[in-house]
């Protein structure tokens, strides 16, 4: 078990049901810079992003509460003091007994590049669209695997060039 969890890319970390770390993998060197030992006993909480706490917070309440599979992105403070866009899946661990839980085993991933393109593709649709309004022109598509044809406002309204 440690030779895979020495070389998996995603961070597996178990906490407690306050958020605590009980357990890191050693990836969480490379995804975000700190040794398993320095996480352990510390609450998950302070290396989140101020702006995404609320959202993380929900998220653990809900699959405490309801005993689901959480899924969940924000950003998270690396050791370097930048600031990294992951998503995590958490999983609730349910006593054999009570069927309470017990612990969470949270996986980490890096999406900051993916999330980066994201941003980038938003912003030029969105010059793509105010180009075509200040050239007062319009588009259409045709999506030949969904059966599904889209035409801008420009085309619907009959707005011509010139």
């Amino acid at each position: 078990m440690s030779i895979l969890l020495d070389h998996i890319v995603e961070m597996v970390s178990m906490h407690d049901l306050q958020g605590n770390f009980t357990f890191v993998s050693p990836s969480s060197r490379h995804l975000i810079g700190y040794e398993p030992d320095e996480l352990l006993g510390l609450s998950g909480y302070q290396w989140i992003h101020p702006e995404d706490i609320m959202i993380v917070q929900e998220k653990h309440l809900e699959e405490v509460r309801d005993k689901v599979k959480v899924d969940f992105t924000f950003r998270i403070i690396c050791k370097d003091g930048r600031f990294l866009w992951v998503e995590s899946t958490g999983n609730p661990i349910l006593n054999s007994q009570t069927k309470e839980v017990e612990e969470i085993v949270i996986t980490t991933r890096d999406i900051n590049e993916r999330v980066i393109q994201e941003a980038r593709l938003r912003k030029n649709e969105s010059l793509y669209r105010d180009a075509q309004q200040m050239a007062k022109m319009g588009n259409w598509n045709l999506d030949l695997e969904k059966g599904e044809f889209h035409v801008s406002e420009g085309i619907v309204t009959g707005k011509q060039i010139g």
